[in-house]
């Protein structure tokens, strides 16, 4: 599971824009930032809000749960780790992340695939689906994100190499986990 979570970590940090330059975010200082967290709602908590069988019913297999670096929630399967993760980072405050297209960026630079709108799940969704660039191997990953209200909330699959998952499985996987995340937010 340890490596799952590394692996998820990269990607969550990766579509909240910290991976790639110029993806839209401010250059501003943040002691220069005007200070909306009281005008923000709550931060989305997945670990609070989708459960365990939830998970499971996404994924196809049991799972545990582990809390993410970063905020967020790792669902996996302890006994295989190679089998399909769920991950959904933590809602973010939107405008420090470039938005939608800032996280589109950031997949993009992580992920070997182009960003398909998914219509229907917030003010905006996108889903990445393709392997690690860089030696990632042969493991399809999916990536995506939700932009609800001045939320962004980013919903990963990973795999490790040796799990023998379809392109399709895959995608299946990671829209039925955009629609669970839509359904709570």
């Amino acid at each position: 599971m340890r490596r799952t979570l590394a692996a998820t970590s990269v990607l969550l940090m990766c579509a909240l824009g910290a991976c790639s330059s110029g993806s839209g975010g401010s250059d501003e200082p943040a002691a220069d930032k005007p200070d909306t967290s009281s005008e923000s709602s709550a931060a989305f908590d997945p670990c609070t809000v989708i459960t365990p069988a939830e998970a499971e019913a996404v994924l196809g297999h049991p799972v545990t749960v582990e809390e993410t670096p970063g905020g967020g929630c790792t669902w996996g399967n302890e006994d295989d780790p190679r089998l399909a993760s769920l991950s959904v980072g933590e809602g973010t405050p939107a405008d420090g992340t470039g938005g939608i297209e800032g996280s589109k960026t950031g997949t993009t630079s992580v992920l070997d695939g182009e960003a398909q709108d998914l219509p229907g799940l917030g003010d905006g969704a996108y889903l990445v689906l393709g392997p690690l660039k860089g030696g990632g191997g042969e493991s399809i990953q999916a990536q995506g994100a939700i932009l609800s209200g001045d939320q962004l909330v980013v919903v990963g699959i990973t795999q490790l190499g040796g799990a023998a998952v379809t392109e399709d499985a895959v995608r299946a996987q990671a829209e039925a986990g955009m629609k669970l995340v839509a359904s709570k937010l």
